[in-house]
């Protein structure tokens, strides 16, 4: 769009006026940042279905921290499909303790995971679970300070439970 502006180029007031056409700036294209799918259809409803068996067979104190989505969880699956997996899902009787991440992506590769059982150390299995999760994931403050409060209902449970059962 133009607009034209009239101005004088000489402050004399006998000079006539000119004109002088000014380009006013285009608003800049709007582009919309569309981020192609990490999983393909197929492998988000593979995906669905696996997170809902996992809710089955996720031990309550695993609960506490969330599972991998998008891109981090892409970059496990394409590790392990490279690399193999380097450490076992741990159980606790037929929950997974640790390694749910590792199971999903496993998985999606068609892979049986490789597994262990919980060797009872280091106190309870929320214990174990917050040991082996806090620190080793990017976590600030406040994820930290949230997972806290996670884990004090899952600590809170395990005491009831010891307590029902006599020990």
């Amino acid at each position: 769009m133009v607009t034209k502006i009239k101005t004088k180029i000489d402050p004399k007031p006998v000079e006539p006026e000119e004109e002088v056409e000014i380009e006013e700036p285009k608003p800049p294209k709007k582009v919309a940042a569309v981020m192609p799918p990490v999983f393909s259809e197929a492998e988000s409803e593979k995906l669905e279905e696996l997170k809902l068996e996992l809710k089955e067979l996720e031990h309550e104190a695993a609960g506490v921290f969330p599972v991998l989505e998008g891109e981090e969880l892409d970059a496990l699956r394409k590790d392990i499909d490279k690399n193999g997996q380097r450490e076992p899902i741990v159980l606790h009787g037929e929950k997974i303790l640790d390694g749910r991440n590792r199971w999903l992506a496993c998985h999606l590769l068609g892979i049986k995971p490789e597994s262990k059982q919980w060797d009872n150390k280091g106190g309870s299995p929320a214990d174990f679970v917050i040991s082996e999760n806090i620190l080793r994931r990017h976590l600030d403050y406040d994820q930290r300070v949230g997972f806290a409060v996670d884990a004090k209902q899952a600590f809170a449970k395990e005491a009831q439970a010891k307590q029902l059962s006599g020990l």
